[in-house]
């Protein structure tokens, strides 16, 4: 065997593999891992009602 073919033949085994390391690595960072929570700043609501204090 060539060092073409055997080259073609480690890229054909290795491409699948590195897709599935990075589809496992995404989800898991997805499910797993926890992100930081956006908080959003609430804005203070007035009670405008008339009548009351």
């Amino acid at each position: 065997m060539n060092r073409k073919k055997a080259g073609m033949i480690a890229a054909a085994a290795a491409l699948p593999a590195a897709v599935m390391a990075g589809g496992v690595a995404f989800f898991f960072n997805y499910s797993v891992v926890r992100m930081k929570k956006r908080r959003r700043k609430r804005k203070k609501c007035l009670n405008l009602r008339p009548g009351r204090a």
